[in-house]
């Protein structure tokens, strides 16, 4: 990001390019650094790969219901929002390209040097005023809007992951509570989905601290060797440690083994619910 900032400075451009890249960065720092440390260690740090990133969404789903979280809203809207516009842009493009040149071809009668347009922008603006209401006439907005809209939704994800560091939750939206209090109906539905956010709750945390690996017969079962989930692998290993110096001195692993023991009954007891 800083090189393209030196180079359009150079080259006297605007930085809207860098400006463009902070969004990912600022994603990557808040997942890959903030996080961990607010919630005061490496282990909360997602893991890369497919697999491991689903199990970290699983995770901070189950831990702090993130899909109620309007900062995340936000960014779900802007980033989907930011396709479509990618994808009208160019559908609307493509349609009203002039037909000249090469057989009206659309790649071989656009000639970098030419001073006129290749497409039309008032045929643009005729057609989507009939189909919206309303269109953009100023291309240098329309470019800005379709810039602004991506990264801005970036940065709400970001914000919202240091506030979930932080474990800020006042914000979150609790309008699903206020109508499961007036609609029966609706009550059984939101529910089920806390129940599920518990039961993930659950299953995350017992594999993080105790080795809890995965169902056998529709019960928890203590795993065979460690697994880490969403933290480093050296992690697992040192947190075997921890419990096996716990159980060399006695009393710490014995309050260890009947916590263990109570965290999967209350799992198996929200299982229970999905039978």
């Amino acid at each position: 990001m800083l090189r393209q900032f030196e180079l359009a400075r150079s080259v006297q451009l605007r930085p809207y390019n860098a400006i463009s890249f902070s969004g990912p960065i600022a994603v990557f720092v808040s997942l890959f650094l903030i996080y961990p440390l607010g919630q005061s260690g490496w282990f909360f740090s997602p893991s890369f790969g497919v697999a491991a990133i689903f199990r970290f969404i699983l995770f901070f789903q189950g831990f702090h219901n993130w899909t109620l979280n309007p900062f995340h809203m936000m960014g779900v809207a802007r980033v989907l929002g930011a396709a479509l516009l990618c994808a009208i842009h160019g559908a609307t493009v493509e349609n009203t390209l002039f037909e000249d040149g090469d057989g009206a071809n659309t790649f071989r009668a656009f000639n970098p040097t030419q001073a006129e347009e290749t497409y039309s922008m008032v045929t643009v603006n005729r057609f989507w005023s009939q189909i919206f209401g309303v269109a953009f006439s100023n291309k240098r907005w329309l470019h800005f809007f379709m810039l602004f809209v991506p990264v801005t939704g970036l940065w709400m994800s970001a914000i919202g992951v240091v506030g979930l560091a932080l474990n800020l939750r006042a914000y979150d939206f609790v309008s699903q509570e206020i109508r499961a209090a007036k609609d029966p109906e609706f009550e059984v539905f939101v529910r089920g989905w806390q129940l599920r956010i518990s039961l993930m709750k659950i299953l995350y945390s017992l594999r993080r601290f105790y080795h809890v690996e995965t169902l056998f017969n529709g019960t928890f079962v203590l795993a065979g060797r460690d697994q880490e989930t969403t933290g480093f692998a050296w992690w697992a290993g040192n947190a075997r440690l921890i419990n096996l110096s716990d159980a060399a001195k006695g009393g710490g692993g014995a309050i260890r083994k009947k916590e263990a023991t109570h965290r999967m009954a209350e799992a198996n007891r929200a299982l229970a619910h999905f039978r």
